[in-house]
Formats: structure tokens, sequence, C-alpha cells
């Protein structure tokens, strides 16, 4: 359901487009998706991404 929610989004706006994710621990959909998806992934653990954007 995630994924379909994130292709919506991805039909209806502009590139370029991010993915937090540990790149260690990905599972085989996410690996899939990913592939085929023009997504760049920024291998930073979820907490400290967040932490870095709050400041």
């Amino acid at each position: 359901m995630l994924r379909t929610y994130a292709r919506q989004i991805m039909t209806r706006s502009n590139a370029p487009r991010f993915a937090v994710l540990d790149a260690a621990a990905p599972t085989n959909n996410q690996r899939r998706f990913l592939a085929a998806s023009p997504i760049t992934l920024i291998d930073v653990p979820t907490g400290e991404a967040a932490a870095r954007l709050i400041g």
C-alpha cells in the first residue's frame, strides 16, 4: 500500500526524488521499487536524518 501511495506521489511531482533508508537492510520489495524508480538513496538512519533536518 505504501508503494502504491509513493507511486501516486511520484506521478504528480517533478524530479529529483530522494529516499532516506538504511541501505544495509532494505527488503526485497524496497530494492525492486528503488531499482525501478528514479530515486536517489540517502544512506542515513532515519533518526539521524530527522535530527539533521530539525537542526
